[in-house]
């Protein structure tokens, strides 16, 4: 569990880092840097998780675009 916490939340800084860069958003870049992908906080580890198979992942990119500031990507 602990590694795909932490996988999840390397991939999601990542994103990050590319998106503030492209953008040239000094601040939120400093920000990110110091971000651990390690923490817990953003992961709810309570409650009761039903899984249905759709046939289909969730795409990173829609989970993300709730965050101020986020714009996607081109792949590099």
């Amino acid at each position: 569990m602990a590694n795909a916490i932490i996988y999840f939340n390397s991939k999601v800084l990542s994103n990050l880092l590319d998106s503030f860069e492209d953008q040239g958003n000094a601040m939120s870049l400093e920000t990110v840097k110091r971000a651990s992908p390690v923490a817990w906080e953003n992961i709810n580890l309570r409650g009761r998780y039903t899984f249905a198979p759709t046939g289909e992942l969730p795409k990173l990119e829609d989970l993300m675009e709730s965050i101020d500031g986020y714009r996607p990507t081109i792949d590099k």
